[in-house]
């Protein structure tokens, strides 16, 4: 469902993919344009040139900063549907488990349909974020690191894959962890129901409302009473 949320729409993804290039634009840029302003501009006594290499960096974040909004409302084209058939299929998972026996639609159902879709789509939403960003970011970086100064590529890509990897390894546990949340949220939901259920019928309203006021039951008790003496 996931996968095929995000590959959907093609063109959405494509959208996202060129907005994420123009927000890492400055990533990419910044260390040629510095080296270019302090040496082939400041240095050589020519400042012209140096800030004109400001100046493209400059708008290069001015770029990075249309296509960071643009992103969100690209992040956003992809998520919302994401969360409108999660929805769906929640709604139609309780109908069913309502319609059929032990004929109980379960309370958890409403924590389903309620906080923990919002909760899907929030961290839907972030994973792609922060996917696409990273991404686009390291990208530009090792190539903007292999174009002006290859030699530090051996220094800086073993401890950022070593660093990556144990990311990676980290993710079952988290996950383990956030479905025990969203258990333990389905069964919190299903106690206060059932609490809330016991707590009306044992209420004094919730016992007068099962069981007929004493002057209705002595009343009654009088008009038997009178039908079974003789007249």
């Amino acid at each position: 469902m996931i996968w095929r949320s995000v590959t959907r729409e093609p063109r959405r993804l494509a959208r996202l993919a060129g907005w994420s290039l123009a927000e890492a634009l400055p990533s990419l840029l910044i260390g040629h344009a510095i080296a270019r302003a302090i040496e082939d501009g400041f240095a050589a006594g020519r400042p012209v040139a140096g800030l004109a290499w400001l100046a493209l960096l400059g708008g290069a974040w001015l770029v990075a900063a249309a296509g960071a909004r643009q992103s969100v409302l690209a992040v956003a084209a992809i998520a919302e549907p994401f969360r409108d058939e999660l929805l769906a299929r929640v709604v139609g998972g309780a109908v069913r488990h309502a319609v059929t026996p032990p004929w109980r639609p379960g309370a958890e159902s409403v924590a389903r349909s309620t906080l923990q879709v919002e909760l899907a789509r929030d961290a839907f939403a972030a994973v792609i974020t922060a996917v696409r960003s990273f991404a686009f970011t390291v990208v530009s970086v090792v190539v903007g690191m292999a174009t002006l100064l290859p030699a530090m590529l051996p220094l800086v890509l073993p401890p950022f894959a070593a660093g990556l990897a144990v990311f990676l390894l980290s993710l079952p546990a988290m996950a383990r962890r956030q479905r025990a949340f969203l258990v333990a949220d389905e069964h919190l939901a299903e106690s206060v129901a059932a609490m809330a259920g016991a707590c009306a019928t044992s209420s004094p309203a919730g016992q007068r409302a099962a069981s007929p006021p004493t002057s209705d039951r002595r009343s009654r008790r009088r008009r038997r009473r009178r039908a079974a003496s003789p007249a």
